[in-house]
C-alpha cells in the first residue's frame, strides 16, 4: 500500500515539474532579421506582440529581439509603405521576415489632409497615416502612448512611469530659437479631432477604441493651417456609423503592473559600513560613526526596507463598448470607454470616462447632415501634498529607495518621521500622508 502511494506521489510530482518547465520555457526571447523585397536589411521596422504596446524595432542591420510569453503569441511587423505582417510564434526561437511593398497604398484614400480627402499618389507633401486597428487594443492611459514607435517621423516621449503620465508628441522633432536665443524643443503640434481644433488634453483623453484613423501632416501639407501648423498637425477622425445591421463590440482588459526588477537596496549593515567609510575618509568625529557593536547588531537584523513595506502591484482595467448601424439614408454610432489605473504605492489613481455618439443623414444626394455628442471626464488622485511646491511623488520614491533599512516605517503603530519632506523641508513619513488623505485630487 505504501509503495503504491509513493509511486502515485512521485508521478504527481513529476507531472507538476514537467508542467512548470513547460510554462517557464514559454517565456523566452525571439530574434530574427527583417529584409526588404530585394533582400536588404530594413532598420526601424516596428515589432510588437499583438495586443501589447511595443518599443522594439529593428536595428541598422535589420535585427530585432523581443520577449514573448507563450507559443500562442502573434508578432506584428509594420513599416510605412509595406504590407503589415502577422506571424504566429509557435515553438520557434528565430523568425526572419521579408516585407512586401504595399503597392495599393498609392491609390488608397488619405482619410484627412485638412481640406478634404485625397489619394496618396496625389499628395505632394509629407503625410503619414495609421489605422486604429493597429493600436486600439493596447491597454494604455492615453492616445499618445499608443502611438509610440508606430509612425515614422513621429516622436513620442513619456514624462515618467507614473500612472496616466503625460506624453510629448513631436513631428520630426522640430526645434526653434526662443526669445532668449536658446535652442530647445517646441511645444506639441496642432491637434484636430473631426475638424475641430482641440487641446493636447482632449487628444490624450480620447480613447483609442473610438478612433477610426489618424493622419500626420508635415512640412507643406500642414501649410493649410498657417502658422498654427508650423510644428505639424495631428488629424484624428473618429468612428462613424456604417450601413448594415446594428453591431455591438465590447472589449475589456484586466492586468497588473509592477517593477520589472526589484531594485537592489543596501542592507542595514552595508549602509552603515558605507557611512563609516565616508566618515573615516573625511576625518569626521568618532561620535558620528557606528560602533562595532552597532554594526554587528545591524548585520543580524532582517533587511526590510520602506520599499518592501510600501510597494505593491498596481491594478489596471479598461472597458470599451460601441454600437453602429443604419441604412443608406441614416447611420448611427455610439461608443463609451472606462479606464482605471492605480499606482504602486499610496492612493494614486487615474480614471477616465468617455462617450462619443453621432448620426449622419443623407437628406439629398448633395446635402448631408451630421450630429455629434462627445463627453470626456477624468479624475486624477496624486500623492502630492496640498499647497506644496515640488513633486511629492518623486520625494516618496526616493524615500522608498534611500531610507536606511534600519529605520522602521512605524513604531508602536505610529508613523516614524524620517525622510526629508517637500515644502517646508523637514522629517515626514509617506504612510502618514497616505493615511491622512491630505493630497491633491483633480477632475477634468
Amino acid at each position: 500500500m505504501n509503495s503504491k502511494i509513493l509511486r502515485k506521489s512521485s508521478l504527481a510530482l513529476l507531472v507538476l515539474l514537467l508542467m512548470s518547465t513547460i510554462l517557464f520555457a514559454q517565456d523566452r526571447k525571439i530574434t530574427g532579421t527583417v529584409i526588404d523585397p530585394e533582400g536588404a536589411p530594413m532598420p526601424g521596422v516596428n515589432v510588437a506582440r499583438r495586443g501589447e504596446p511595443s518599443n522594439v524595432s529593428t536595428n541598422a542591420d535589420g535585427i530585432y529581439t523581443i520577449q514573448v510569453k507563450s507559443d500562442q503569441d502573434v508578432l506584428i511587423f509594420s513599416y510605412i509603405g509595406f504590407v503589415r505582417q502577422q506571424v504566429n510564434v509557435g515553438n520557434r526561437a528565430r523568425i526572419d521576415i521579408r516585407l512586401v511593398a504595399d503597392n495599393t497604398t498609392l491609390n488608397e484614400v488619405v482619410i484627412n489632409v485638412g481640406y478634404g480627402t485625397k489619394k496618396r499618389a496625389n499628395v505632394l507633401g509629407a503625410v503619414a497615416s495609421i489605422k486604429a486597428e493597429e493600436f486600439e487594443d493596447l491597454p494604455v492611459a492615453n492616445l499618445g502612448t499608443a502611438l509610440a514607435n508606430r509612425v515614422a517621423g513621429l516622436g513620442v516621449n513619456v514624462a515618467s512611469g507614473k500612472p496616466g503620465a503625460n506624453t510629448t508628441v513631436t513631428i520630426r522633432n522640430p526645434t526653434l530659437f526662443g526669445a532668449s536665443g536658446t535652442l530647445g524643443l517646441t511645444s506639441d503640434p496642432l491637434f484636430v479631432i473631426d475638424g475641430i481644433n482641440v487641446t493636447k488634453d482632449d487628444f490624450d483623453n480620447l480613447d483609442a477604441s473610438l478612433v477610426d484613423n489618424i493622419a500626420f501632416l508635415k512640412d507643406a501639407s500642414a501649410a493649410v493651417y498657417g502658422a498654427a501648423g508650423a510644428k505639424g498637425v495631428v488629424l484624428v477622425t473618429t468612428k462613424r456609423g456604417k450601413p448594415g445591421k446594428p453591431k455591438i463590440n465590447y472589449s475589456n482588459y484586466f492586468g497588473t503592473s509592477t517593477a520589472t526588477e526589484k531594485p537592489k537596496i543596501m542592507t542595514a549593515y552595508e549602509h552603515a559600513k558605507m557611512l563609516n567609510d565616508g566618515y573615516e575618509l573625511n576625518n569626521s568625529a568618532n561620535n558620528l560613526r557606528f560602533s562595532q557593536a552597532d554594526l554587528e547588531l545591524l548585520k543580524s537584523k532582517p533587511n526590510e526596507s520602506w520599499f518592501d513595506e510600501l510597494w505593491s502591484s498596481a491594478k489596471l482595467m479598461r472597458h470599451t463598448m460601441n454600437v453602429s448601424g443604419g441604412n443608406d439614408k441614416i447611420t448611427f454610432f455610439g461608443g463609451g470607454n472606462y479606464y482605471n489605473e492605480g499606482g504602486n504605492f499610496g492612493d494614486i489613481s487615474v480614471k477616465k470616462y468617455g462617450i462619443r455618439s453621432g448620426m449622419d443623414a443623407n437628406i439629398t444626394p448633395n446635402f448631408k447632415a451630421s450630429i455629434s455628442l462627445n463627453v470626456d471626464y477624468s479624475t486624477d488622485d496624486r500623492n502630492t501634498l496640498k499647497n506644496s511646491n515640488g513633486d511629492t511623488e518623486d520625494l516618496m520614491a526616493r524615500a522608498l529607495f534611500l531610507t536606511p533599512a534600519w529605520v522602521p516605517l512605524m513604531i508602536n503603530g505610529l508613523p516614524n518621521n524620517w525622510a526629508n519632506g517637500p515644502n517646508p523641508p523637514g522629517a515626514w513619513n509617506p504612510q502618514a500622508l497616505f493615511d491622512s488623505g491630505d493630497y491633491e485630487r483633480s477632475n477634468a
